[in-house]
């Protein structure tokens, strides 16, 4: 395995790979495009960070998200500007996928070129497309970090790889540990996305890489310091906050715990009821192939961990296991559901089957065309999906704004009739509430 050691081999692999960069900002452009047409309609919590910012960056920064605070002030994207984060969230994911190509294609053996290829196109597709994603970044004022956080994740992956691959490369180890201080302090839900990436290039190296004799050893140095950089954020985390507000830190994590504020039982149902959602796409933005992806994957991965004749094979399947089962986690750390915003680990081990199966199969034609049949088939649906959905918010943006107005013009008609009434000139009603206004049960639900 070779060294990044300067940013030509990536812009040679760049230049090597236009029809893939294409591809790339394509899917990004149709996927997108839609929020970036109607990029001014308000949405969701815009109306606080338009008037309200610093107090929504200091929201941030006590719910452990230092992160997300210092890519706001080092990019100068604390003032709302919803096109501006959209264009940058769509680049920084172009550039955070086509990296991990990169690195996939460095770790595999240079036999195995056409695999990682077939790998790049299938991940970028189903990655990039997917509807969870497109729910997350329907949060604008954050988009932009978040996928930040995603490229981050990535890079520091890949610096403790080859750290761990290549003894004495202790500026590697910092760089990789850097990376996770800052993915994590943007979103929490990154710290598991971080494992999943880890265990692929793991997996990547297993199947395509040369062989060795100390995967133990390696997997202690990929576990210890991910391990230092969890606690690493924890600490600087609550320091953080102990200094800039002298007051101790509420993780985000901590507005969705299940243990301990509902029963054993109800938690189970909510994990039961988390896995069921994704596992038979009981919400639309699961795919309909997930299960059969994923199954596909395990059953291949380990036909070709037996296939790679390396040794400690059961370290293999184990990461295999912990693979399929990352985007559940969090779910299992909270005894909660995740909200499907939450679910970013989701998006990268679906692609990532897809890719893995795609290119385990690739010697094998006579499945290997019609899983790319399938593999194209979902790919049009997550964009349909994402697409409709982004539509959607746009009609009920539409669709507040000129309910909005009417209220408006009503209320100030009222407003002047009864000042008139009364003799007096001038005058106008606002209307003040908060999100519920007291509304509770059914009442909330317009029941």
């Amino acid at each position: 395995m070779k060294e990044l050691t300067d940013m030509r081999e990536f812009a040679g692999f760049i230049r090597r790979n236009s029809w893939l960069v294409i591809f790339t900002v394509l899917t990004a452009a149709v996927v997108y495009g839609a929020y970036l047409i109607h990029g001014g309609d308000i949405l969701m919590d815009a109306e606080t960070y338009i008037v309200y910012q610093e107090d929504s960056l200091a929201t941030f920064e006590r719910a452990g998200r230092y992160g997300l605070y210092l890519a706001k002030k080092l990019f100068s994207t604390n003032t709302y500007m919803p096109e501006a984060f959209l264009c940058y969230m769509m680049i920084v994911m172009c550039i955070a996928s086509l990296f991990f190509d990169f690195c996939i294609h460095d770790i595999m053996s240079a036999g195995h070129g056409k695999e990682a290829d077939i790998f790049s196109w299938v991940f970028n597709g189903l990655f990039i497309s997917c509807p969870v994603l497109v729910h997350q970044f329907y949060f604008y004022y954050q988009a932009f970090e978040v996928a930040l956080g995603f490229f981050l994740g990535i890079l520091g992956a890949y610096a403790v790889h080859v750290w761990a691959y290549k003894k004495g490369k202790a500026p590697w180890a910092f760089l990789g540990f850097a990376c996770m201080l800052w993915s994590f302090g943007i979103y929490q839900v990154l710290v598991p996305f971080y494992i999943a990436v880890n265990v692929v290039f793991y997996l990547a190296d297993y199947l395509y890489g040369e062989k060795r004799e100390d995967y133990f050893l390696v997997c202690v140095k990929l576990t210890g310091i991910f391990l230092a950089g969890l606690c690493g954020y924890l600490f600087l985390s609550k320091l953080w906050v102990l200094v800039r507000y002298h007051k101790f830190m509420t993780l985000l994590a901590d507005n969705y715990m299940g243990w301990g504020r509902f029963s054993f039982t109800d938690c189970l149902r909510l994990i039961k009821r988390d896995l069921w959602n994704v596992i038979f796409s009981q919400v639309p933005a699961f795919s309909r192939g997930y299960l059969f992806l994923t199954v596909l994957f395990a059953a291949l991965a380990w036909q070709g961990g037996k296939r790679a004749g390396k040794k400690q094979l059961y370290l293999y399947l184990m990461a295999t296991a912990v693979f399929v089962v990352s985007p559940f986690f969090m779910s299992l750390l909270l005894g909660n559901c995740q909200i499907l915003r939450a679910h970013l680990v989701y998006p990268f081990v679906f692609a990532a089957c897809a890719g893995f199966a795609a290119m385990l199969l690739w010697d094998r034609r006579r499945l290997f065309y019609p899983l790319a049949g399938v593999l194209l088939f979902l790919f049009c649906d997550q964009i349909s999906i994402s697409n409709r959905y982004e539509q959607m918010i746009h009609f009920v943006a539409k669709a507040d704004r000129e309910m909005a107005g009417a209220i408006y013009q009503q209320a100030r008609k009222l407003s002047l009739d009864s000042v008139g009434a009364a003799g007096r000139t001038g005058g106008i009603c606002l209307p003040a509430g908060g999100k519920y206004d007291g509304l509770a049960g059914r009442r909330l639900y317009g029941l």
